[in-house]
């Protein structure tokens, strides 16, 4: 920061990299200390509250794994999540969890309607869907069952800590771009 200059009643103002100003205030009995606080930066100034309800209830945050969904309480976000579930198709159930000696979480499930071989992804909204194991060019598949891998890393290394379903909705994918169908598209009763 660099000081350009002096206010009427003697408040020093100081230029901050991002092009905005704070003010120099008297802060826990320290004269003249700039704070994140004061400018804005840390939200300190608002309130948590819930996009759904408008209540400020305790266990508000961000909801989504890869991408912010949005802002809720979590009654709220489960009614929200349950409506994406049911609109997107990810209606399947959870992996149990893996004993130490067992290895069928590596292997594939196995659809109970038709027999064949799928995989359950979590998606952005905490829920599951089974999808396909090949990917497929997006003309080969429908619009409605059109998923996207992505992965999430651990902070600050390349390591795959974890792989999220996301519907893909709004565009089409890029030319070169392969898509995972979900595993209703191909889903027959035996």
């Amino acid at each position: 920061m660099s000081r350009t200059g002096q206010g009427y009643d003697g408040e020093v103002r100081w230029k901050v990299a991002f092009g905005t100003t704070a003010e120099r205030r008297p802060v826990g009995g320290c004269e003249g200390a700039v704070t994140l606080g004061h400018m804005g930066a840390t939200g300190a100034d608002r309130p948590e509250r819930c996009e759904g309800c408008g209540e400020g209830r305790p266990g508000v945050r961000a909801r989504g794994r890869v991408r912010v969904v949005a802002v809720l309480c979590e009654e709220c976000w489960d009614r929200a999540a349950n409506d994406f579930a049911l609109d997107e198709g990810a209606t399947a159930a959870p992996p149990g969890e893996p004993g130490p000696d067992d290895l069928g979480w590596i292997e594939a499930s196995v659809c109970p309607r038709c027999g064949r071989e799928v995989r359950a992804y979590r998606t952005n909204y905490d829920r599951w869907v089974h999808l396909e194991d090949e990917e497929l060019p997006p003309g080969e598949v429908p619009a409605r069952f059109r998923w996207r891998l992505m992965r999430r890393y651990a902070r600050h290394t390349e390591v795959v800590v974890e792989t999220v379903a996301v519907r893909v909705r709004a565009v089409d994918p890029w030319l070169g771009e392969w898509v995972v169908p979900a595993h209703g598209m191909r889903c027959e009763p035996v």
